[in-house]
Parts: structure tokens; sequence; C-alpha cells
């Protein structure tokens, strides 16, 4: 899938404007689907380009887990709960590897987007920062912000073709 081709084909769905009708109107009903039918397409680009993200990375799109979960890289929360800041979580995208816990991927509302913060944060948590070359497919005004716990980094380090990391 071309993630780029996917991201078009959103703009071109979200540009069909729904027409104020009146609700008696006999026109209404059909104005109505074909906007829902707009709605869904849109869900399914977004779900599909999340999964190629995660498939680029070698990582699967997952249920959620907390922040101290992917520091771990544990397979399950316990009893950490979430307890993430919503500064620094909004419209949020698991990954795991092999059942661990590798990414969390958010939608982050800019500007302001103060790189520093976020790497603090992060650091603070036994986390990293990852900021792909990406745009968001949430929408037009959020970025992509990428928190990596031990199996997520572990995941983008080169390999030689044994498997082995370069010295």
């Amino acid at each position: 899938m071309d993630i780029f081709a996917a991201l078009a084909e959103i703009e071109r769905e979200r540009s069909i404007p729904e027409q104020r009708f009146n609700l008696l109107s006999p026109e209404w009903p059909r104005v109505r689907r074909a906007v829902m039918a707009s709605e869904e397409r849109v869900y399914k680009l977004k779900l599909s380009i999340a999964r190629e993200f995660g498939i680029r990375h070698g990582w699967k799109l997952s249920t959620p887990f907390s922040h101290k979960c992917l520091a771990r890289g544990g397979v399950h929360d316990r009893e950490d709960g979430n307890g993430m800041p919503l500064k620094f979580v909004d419209h949020p995208q698991y990954y795991r590897l092999n059942r661990k816990a590798a990414a969390q991927l958010n939608h982050i509302y800019v500007p302001p987007f103060e790189e520093v913060l976020f790497n603090r944060w992060a650091l603070s948590n036994n986390l990293t920062l990852y900021l792909p070359d990406l745009p968001s497919w949430y929408n037009s005004h959020t970025r992509i912000v990428v928190y990596l716990g031990p199996v997520g980094r572990a995941s983008l380090l080169p390999r030689w073709s044994d498997g082995h990391y370069p010295a």
C-alpha cells in the first residue's frame, strides 16, 4: 500500500461537503447515506495506513497498553494504569512485536510542538521519542509522535542478514 496515495484519497473523501438540507426534504436520506459512506471509507483508509505503518516497522497494530507496560516491553498492564498526561498523548495507536508492547503512535496537534519537552518526558519514562518523516493520517493539523519501548527500539536497529546487530 502506498501511504501517500491513501492520504490523498482521505483528503478527496473529506472534501465531499455535507450539504445543508431540510431534514424533511426527500433528498436528505440520500445525502446522509452518501456522507456516512464517505466517513466509513475514510475510517477504513486510516486503519489500513496505521496497519501499513506497523508492517513497515515490523510491528502489529494492537489493543491499548500503558506507557509503563511499553517501557518494560511487557505483554500486559498488570496494575499500571495509563497515567500519561494528555499533552503527550492524543489519538493513540498501539503496536506490538511478538505480543510485547513495542510502540505507541500519537497524532499530536500542532502548533506548538515542543520537541525538547516531549523528549524530556519520554526519557523520564524510559521511552525513546521517534518522529517519523510522515504526515499524520488523523488530520492535517496533527503531527506523528511515536514513543518506543525497548522492544520497539531494538526492532529499528539495523541487523546483518544473520540476525546479529552490527558492532
